[in-house]
């Protein structure tokens, strides 16, 4: 069995040969992009963005909800849903199941961005993806995919003994 590298200020950990590392490299230069082309153009923070993709995709959900979907903490999904209710990009109506929740929904005007940015985002997707087979992409979806569930099951419980 191999032994562990133990890295130090004095050895430190190469980023550069590091996965997380470079999944982190890869969404900020794909969120730069964004900020770039869509943000002022359209008034919308990336977090806009996701929330609005996520209820195109999850009609009806909470902000709990769409916060356990994309990873993002509450209270910065509680500040995109509250900007994106002022601009009327989405809605909000009671919850039939549980009345202390709000289901959230996409408004027109939302759906219209929405409609207007999707194409968008498709191609710079497939701009990013280019160089990739569609053996080597269909890896990488299976791969980031299971990172993902291993990273939520290693997600701490909230206070109170309760998991998010």
């Amino acid at each position: 069995m191999a032994k562990r590298q133990q890295f130090s200020v004095r050895r430190p950990l190469p980023l550069e040969e590091s996965i997380l590392f470079k999944l982190a490299v890869a969404v900020n230069l794909n969120a730069s992009v964004f900020h770039q082309q869509y943000a002022r153009r359209h008034d919308l923070t990336l977090t806009d963005w996701r929330v609005l993709a996520t209820l195109v995709s999850h009609p009806g959900i909470s902000a709990r909800e769409v916060s356990e979907i994309i990873a993002v903490d509450k209270m910065s999904i509680t500040r995109a849903v509250q900007r994106l209710l002022r601009r009327g990009r989405i809605r909000a109506t009671s919850n039939s199941r549980d009345r202390r929740r709000l289901a959230l929904s996409v408004a027109p005007r939302g759906a219209v961005l929405y409609d207007r940015i999707v194409p968008d985002a498709g191609r710079h997707q497939e701009r990013c993806l280019q160089d990739l087979s569609v053996a080597e992409r269909a890896a990488l979806d299976r791969l980031l995919s299971k990172v993902i569930a291993r990273a939520r099951g290693m997600k701490a419980p909230a206070a109170g003994g309760r998991s998010v």
